[in-house]
């Protein structure tokens, strides 16, 4: 069998495509401590094969790991090792394992250079690289990469080596170095490929979601072990292919939800691939907040979120609304999961008039908006649809906003249940808190493009203080308070939370902050409890992003 083969040409080599394991592959695909590796030259030898009509070399048993440079001088060479033949037309490199029968024939008056280098290998602290395993079911890889420094080495290498000692002892570095661009290349083509292998099957899950994939199939479409391609996976798309097999039966449901909403839930599940309804259902929860009835009566239903922070209380009622403001420079999670869902996107219209004619056409039964709107912008508004308010001032709670929404669109016992669940994943949360989470003292710090600031028990806030009854090192009446890198730097805080935008003017906050002496010989920071999170729905003042802001908590603090 051939354990490994290395192209140096500048085209594909001819080769049977069969599984290959060679110390250049284990190195390339193998984490570990690479100062623990060394190698030594034992022999080096250089032959020119002869240049026969089908000449073919007697069998040679490989008495040692064993590194093979072919350079086909005219024509063709075939190299066979364990009786696997490879056609070679272009400059290649080839490892051997110990035992392995070496032999090479050249049909048509074919001719070859060939340097063998015997070489050890040690790895302390790591696997045992002397021992030379069986084909580990990768695909031979041959790289399209001549490379000069390649060629050069090798005949230095030749030169050193028939030269006195200190010359052979300047050889070892060589090989070196020689193995090291091998393994590099290697490492560098088999990530391109492992990288190409998973987009493959990325786009294959999206064909066949509706099927039952396992891991062990979409593992075995790229080449990989299973554990391997869940790393893999997770690391280029952030989220587990099982996860992302969820996404794309949702996203279909959805489709079929709006296109055929007299349709049966069951068969619904069925063909995106759930057979059970009850698990579709829950599912589909999951993904969107709401549940896939309440998502066929949206369509019953058009309502109109003119400001982002008003989108929280519908989702929470189940509604998702038919025209918002989806900003996903502030609002990327909504933009995100609900940008499909949307037919009016209100951020991208320029201005109020724009607006009010668009409303017109999409002829909505309710508009919920804040009490601060200019009040002719809200007279306008009213000859379009009715008017929902909501009190944007510190004396309302969000759960009073919420009532209020509720109440105005007949669902009050919905919300009564949703605030009764809320409650109980509270309490929920609080107990699986570390104890040393709810001793500390909390900081919680947003970095935006306008400055930094203290987030006090309003947002952010509400969750962690109020819900969770964290202690916060710093109380203030205000919802934000503007702040400097100084000042965040001598508040006695044992934990701190910077919740951060991720424009520049934000990271250039974040850069003046990490800079500051006085906050990097803060308590929190020299015993590492800063945690950075992005802004997500952290400052929307609404029911569903309380939810949101919960499950982030029991995430970050567990």
């Amino acid at each position: 069998m051939v354990r490994g083969a290395i192209n140096m040409g500048m085209s594909d080599i001819s080769g049977s495509g069969q599984a290959a394991s060679s110390v250049i592959e284990a190195l390339a695909h193998t984490v570990g401590d690479w100062r623990g590796l060394s190698t030594h030259l034992e022999e080096m030898e250089k032959a020119v094969l002869p240049a026969e009509q089908e000449a073919t070399a007697a069998g040679r048993l490989a008495d040692g790991r064993v590194l093979y440079i072919i350079v086909p001088d005219r024509g063709q060479v075939h190299f066979v090792i364990n009786e696997e033949q490879t056609p070679l037309r272009l400059a290649s490199a080839v490892v051997c394992e110990p035992g392995d029968m070496v032999a090479w024939h050249m049909p048509g008056g074919g001719a070859a250079t060939v340097w063998r280098f015997r070489f050890a290998l040690t790895w302390e602290g790591g696997p045992d690289a002397d021992n030379g395993q069986e084909g580990s079911g990768r695909s031979r890889m041959f790289l399209p990469a001549a490379d000069f420094r390649i060629r050069s080495l090798y005949h230095a290498i030749e030169q050193g080596w028939r030269q006195h000692a200190l010359e052979q002892f300047r050889c070892q570095s060589l090989f070196a170095e020689l193995l090291y661009i091998l393994i590099r290349q290697q490492h560098e083509a088999s990530r391109e490929d492992s990288q190409a292998a998973i987009a493959a099957t990325k786009r294959y899950m999206e064909r066949r979601y509706m099927d039952k994939l396992t891991i062990e199939q979409l593992a075995h479409r790229t080449d990989m072990s299973q554990g391997y391609f869940l790393q893999q996976f997770k690391k280029i798309y952030g989220t587990s292919p099982i996860e992302y097999i969820t996404e794309c039966r949702i996203a279909a449901a959805r489709d079929i939800l709006r296109q055929s909403p007299a349709m049966p839930l069951g068969d619904v599940a069925k063909s995106v691939g759930y057979d059970d309804e009850g698990y579709f259902s829950r599912r589909f929860r999951q993904k969107l907040g709401i549940s896939p009835v309440a998502y066929k009566k949206n369509s019953e239903l058009k309502v109109i979120a003119l400001n982002y922070h008003t989108i929280g209380h519908l989702l929470a009622l189940q509604i998702i609304p038919s025209g918002a403001i989806l900003d996903p420079r502030y609002v990327w999670d909504y933009y995100e999961q609900y940008n499909a869902d949307v037919d009016l996107h209100l951020h991208s219209m320029p201005d109020e008039e724009t607006v009010i004619r668009e409303l017109a056409r999409h002829r909505p039964d309710l508009i919920v908006l804040r009490d601060n709107t200019n009040p002719i912008y809200v007279a306008q508004l009213r000859q379009a649809a009715s008017v929902l308010l909501l009190p944007w001032n510190a004396d309302v709670q969000w759960r009073e906003l919420f009532v209020l929404s509720a109440s105005f669109l007949n669902k009050e016992a919905q919300a009564e249940r949703w605030l009764g669940q809320y409650e109980r994943k509270v309490d929920a949360v609080k107990r699986k808190l570390p104890a040393a989470v709810r001793r500390d003292t909390l900081l919680v710090v947003s970095a935006s493009d306008y400055g930094l600031f203290i987030v006090g028990d309003r947002h952010a806030g509400s969750v962690l203080y109020q819900d969770l009854d964290l202690t916060p090192a710093c109380p203030t009446a205000e919802a934000m308070q503007p702040t400097t890198p100084e000042t965040l730097g001598t508040i006695p805080a044992d934990r701190v939370l910077i919740i951060s935008d991720s424009g520049p003017a934000a990271e250039r906050q974040l850069a003046e902050l990490a800079n500051c002496p006085t906050w990097q010989q803060s308590g929190a920071v020299r015993n590492r409890k800063v945690h950075r999170v992005q802004r997500g729905l952290w400052f929307e003042y609404t029911p569903h992003a309380h939810l949101w802001s919960l499950d982030a908590a029991a995430r970050l603090f567990r």
